[in-house]
């Protein structure tokens, strides 16, 4: 198949060219943007949709959805699958089995949906909003692979997955691919898909061009080669540090349960761990383990059963809001439902009304003074960046940015590394907890990392 699509009468995507008949995967790598996002949607046939009279303010997210298809060569799937970066979008029922009923049927036996994906029965009685996200994308792929189409097309999926999880899903890929389904994967973490029978393709924000896994990895290769630079500056600048072991965050004897309060399944079961001054943090663990759970409990978006948490050797409790959002700084899985304004320059107006000088520096060195950000428009890196950019401040002690290469590409790692490298050298007490499954990118930056399991934080030097 080969297609163009337009918005505004202007190529979005020109000439994507996909060949499926040497192999029936598909892996395209390469700039994560608006467009990136699109081409998926538009080859499992969701886009482009029909353009109704809508709300002026929401032209600008509709316009990307409603544009023309201009098919070139060959057919575009007749049928097809679609699983985004964003688990929320494919779930829409308050609880596990009623959300597998409304879509696949009550024909169906629930849990013989969910245990394909290493689900427990008991997890059919869960809240989705007790769900992690890589809990969230294990059921919308559960789904996904119950259902029959020509075509389905992953998005970003990988980074929420744990270790067993990726195990799983390049099994349902294999099932998938011998019953004939073409699969298209949009994903930076090529190296997953070696051992399969893939052609990998490379995406520069606007075409596409076919490019062997060597050549992805190359490229790679060469960009990590930048982040070493950034993380022995990062490290440089630790070892000049002062007053590194001083306690700057404690848990002690947490316990934390989103269901049963004080059941005997603890999410958090006696949690300990100390985080001193001046470092930088990974936090690793299966999905659900607690990781989320760990930044919501140190920002009191959620309080512990039993335990206390310390800031500075203060519990937080006795912290009032205003300086807690002062001292700690919390970049989310989706910054967006943490953003209240709907343009960049807002935020930019707001730091400077506030003198923070900090953010202002931070604004003008990622986002062009000259041009117009609405919010819909934003790439998950920019999302990430406004969010960080508009809540640091110099009296800042904390930074926890959880998933962040979550919809990242290798460029785009390049650039939160960066940004790491600048605050660490202007904010000499500052310690960044990164909360992660991309076990390349902690190994990179953090200078310690914690593991979360059963319950329990494991610590490796």
């Amino acid at each position: 198949m080969e297609f163009t699509y337009l918005v505004d009468n202007k190529p979005l995507l020109k000439k994507i060219k996909l060949d499926f008949s040497r192999s029936r995967l598909i892996v395209v790598a390469g700039v994560e943007n608006n467009a990136f996002e699109i081409m998926g949607g538009v080859i499992a046939g969701l886009f482009p949709i029909k353009k109704e009279e809508t709300f002026s303010q929401l032209e600008e997210i509709v316009k990307y959805f409603s544009g023309e298809l201009v098919v070139h060569n060959g057919e575009m799937p007749k049928s097809g699958l679609y699983i985004g970066a964003d688990p929320d979008r494919h779930i829409l029922f308050s609880k596990v089995r009623e959300e597998i009923f409304a879509q696949l049927g009550f024909d169906i036996d629930p849990y013989e949906v969910i245990k394909r994906f290493g689900l427990e029965p008991s997890f059919l009685k869960r809240k989705i909003m007790t769900l992690s996200g890589g809990e969230k994308v294990k059921v919308a792929l559960s789904i996904i692979f119950n259902k029959k189409a020509d075509c389905i097309v992953l998005h970003g999926v990988l980074p929420w997955l744990d270790v067993n999880g990726k195990m799983i899903l390049l099994d349902e890929i294999r099932r998938s691919l011998k019953k004939g389904v073409k699969i298209l994967v949009l994903e930076q973490e090529v190296e997953n898909f070696k051992d399969l029978d893939a052609d990998f393709y490379y995406f520069d924000g606007f075409t596409i061009s076919k490019s062997g896994l060597y050549d992805i990895r190359k490229r790679k290769k060469n960009l990590l080669k930048l982040v070493a630079g950034i993380k022995s500056g990062i490290n440089m600048s630790k070892s000049d540090s002062i007053n590194s072991d001083d306690n700057l965050l404690t848990f002690k004897n947490v316990y934390f349960d989103y269901i049963s309060k004080k059941g005997n399944s603890l999410l958090l079961n006696g949690v300990d761990f100390t985080l001193s001054n001046s470092r930088i943090y990974g936090l690793t663990g299966e999905n659900g383990s607690g990781k989320s759970t760990i930044a919501k409990l140190i920002t009191r978006i959620l309080m512990p059963v039993e335990g206390k948490i310390l800031l500075e050797d203060r519990d937080i409790k006795a912290i009032n809001r205003q300086e807690l959002i002062k001292r700690i700084c919390y970049v989310s899985q989706f910054p967006e439902r943490q953003l209240v304004y709907g343009d960049v320059e807002q935020y930019r107006h707001k730091a400077v009304d506030t003198g923070n000088g900090l953010s202002i520096e931070l604004f003008n060195s990622f986002f062009d003074k000259n041009k117009s950000y609405p919010i819909s428009t934003l790439t998950p890196l920019q999302l990430k960046m406004l969010l960080l950019f508009s809540s640091i401040n110099m009296e800042t002690r904390l930074l926890i940015l959880d998933e962040p290469t979550w919809g990242v590409d290798i460029e785009g790692q390049i650039e939160i590394g960066r940004i790491i490298d600048f605050l660490i050298k202007r904010m000499e007490r500052l310690s960044i907890l990164l909360i992660s499954h991309d076990h390349e990118f902690l190994d990179e930056f953090s200078t310690d990392t914690l593991i979360l399991s059963n319950g329990k934080i494991h610590r490796l030097n």
